[in-house]
């Protein structure tokens, strides 16, 4: 279940002809004659999706949910939202995808940004990787939920 999640739209072409299914997790093998100027474009699937942390053991862990674009994770960044860890009922489609909104970044340490739907209007959310929660702030990846959501 937990991989049917990430069921891409990831494309591969050479010279502008698909090459074959891309599964996620798999290797995709190409296997032609390969020619000076030949060219491969991979179109990546980024879509912003909402995932819910699995209830296991520690079944605290279930009222948390977390938001990705593609492959890459999105948090809340205290230094640009102080309410970074108020919970939240992020809005999303019955198969999971967001409908975020990139913006330009509010912070110069920030790559990715943006604006997340949630019941009570946006929030913004930055990619994981430029957060500035380094300098003595905090950073929220796993959000929690808003009650009753």
């Amino acid at each position: 279940p937990y991989t049917t999640l990430f069921r891409s739209k990831t494309t591969v072409t050479v010279n502008g002809e698909s090459v074959g299914a891309v599964a996620p997790g798999k290797y995709l093998k190409v296997s032609r004659a390969w020619r000076a100027g030949d060219k491969v474009a991979v179109t990546f699937d980024f879509k912003a999706r909402k995932l819910d942390a699995p209830v296991g053991r520690n079944h605290a862990s279930a009222p948390f949910q977390a938001v990705t674009w593609g492959p890459i994770a999105l948090a809340r960044d205290e230094n640009t939202d102080p309410n970074y860890a108020a919970p939240v009922a992020i809005q999303a489609a019955a198969d999971g995808t967001v409908a975020v909104e990139r913006i330009t970044p509010t912070s110069p340490t920030h790559k990715l940004e943006f604006r997340v739907p949630t019941k009570d209007g946006f929030i913004t959310m930055c990619d994981y990787a430029s957060v500035d929660g380094w300098k003595g702030k905090h950073v929220q990846t796993w959000l929690p939920k808003a009650p009753g959501k």
